[in-house]
């Protein structure tokens, strides 16, 4: 688990996590087999490159490369953290993007409740108008009696609510 606190190599614990800059910069000298062009690429020098693979091998307890004359060559545990790492930069993507159309209402889910008055005649128009402009939102109506739309309002298990009816014992805690 990412929270949960490492193993340390005699046996206690250690508070330290695995740091996501030193896993990029382990995954952009894989991708070159090189130091200095990775460096290159990320416009860092090529001494501070090789330091932050050497804090990320320690801090695994591998080697990530086999370094020699004519080049790097990745070591079998070094191919299993970049496919780790890979995955992982991958669900941090997609936890980006998923955010950006939930903020952008490009995606996501619309829980609408009405009674029946307003349910049948005067928010399927809404209903579809908003499905037009929001593709994206998969929007559920739900038609029911007023007590229930309001309770269920009040439980926060629906986003919205339309009633026909002033009921007076839920006054003081709803907006009309």
């Amino acid at each position: 688990m990412p929270n949960q606190p490492r193993r340390a190599a005699g046996g206690g614990t250690t508070a330290r996590q695995l740091n996501f800059h030193q896993l990029y910069i382990f995954q952009m000298v894989a991708n070159h087999l090189s130091f200095s062009r990775a460096a290159e690429a990320m416009e860092i020098t090529q001494p501070a490159v090789s330091i932050q693979v050497q804090e990320l091998e320690k801090f695994l307890g591998i080697t990530l490369f086999h370094r020699r004359p004519r080049g790097l060559r990745i070591t079998e545990a070094g191919d299993a953290v970049l496919a780790y790492s890979q995955q992982i930069f991958a669900l941090s993507n997609q936890l980006v993007d998923t955010v950006q159309e939930l903020e952008d209402l490009q995606s996501g889910h619309l829980l609408l409740g009405a009674s029946t008055t307003p349910g049948e005649y005067v928010l399927p128009s809404i209903v579809g108008r908003f499905r037009q402009l929001y593709p994206g939102i998969h929007v559920e109506l739900v038609i029911g009696n007023t007590r229930n739309i309001i309770q269920r309002i009040l439980d926060r298990d629906m986003d919205l609510g339309m009633v026909g009816d002033h009921v007076e014992e839920f006054s003081n805690e709803l907006e009309m």
